[in-house]
């Protein structure tokens, strides 16, 4: 399969030459990633399971007399297409997509009870861990990130879900509580 880049800044100069058994290995379930090289250039190939997306880094190069220059692009497309377009192989045929927008946020899913309705009943500390969820949870490479009751008032103990397996694990903790006005959250992991 060709490709080829086109983007507000510029448009790629040549076509990148993936071959279909390249994009089969994109269905290994353990590492979906691979490295490829067409003359000058490479791409980057990694597939989300979960988003059932496949997103493409291609590394335009050219260079002269001891000089190399070059840009990088970054798409993300449909997975389930590209692969039934490679395995199809047909001959000359065009399809033409648009980067789809990758969202930097992950769900966040509560399975606490007796926290959550705390914080939901005090503004002050709502504020707070709205700020702080909106700050500290934007993790583009996670799916979702359980928050689950910690044995402190209004903090909570947390795991993150990659690729439908755990990550990261911590906790969520309110600090000051003393005095809600100045009480902070922090992520300990």
């Amino acid at each position: 399969m060709t490709f080829r880049t086109i983007s507000r800044r510029r448009k790629s100069s040549q076509i990148f030459y993936i071959l279909r058994e390249t994009l089969e290995e994109l269905e290994n379930l353990l590492n979906p990633a691979v490295t490829v090289s067409d003359i000058h250039s490479y791409a980057e190939l990694r597939r989300s399971i979960s988003r059932e997306t496949v997103q493409i880094r291609f590394c335009w190069l050219s260079g002269c007399e001891n000089r190399l220059a070059g840009w990088a692009e970054t798409v993300t497309i449909p997975y389930a297409p590209l692969i039934r377009l490679a395995r199809r192989g047909t001959e000359g045929e065009v399809w033409s997509v648009l980067s789809m927008g990758t969202t930097a946020a992950p769900k966040l899913l509560f399975h606490a009870g007796r926290n959550l309705q705390a914080v939901a009943a005090d503004p002050v500390v709502r504020h707070k861990l709205a700020r702080c969820l909106r700050e500290n949870f934007q993790w583009p490479q996670a799916e979702s990130i359980h928050f689950y009751d910690d044995f402190l008032p209004y903090s909570f103990s947390f795991r993150e879900i990659r690729e439908g397996q755990p990550g990261i694990c911590g906790g969520l903790i309110l600090h000051g509580q003393e005095c809600k006005q100045k009480a902070y959250y922090s992520v300990h992991t």
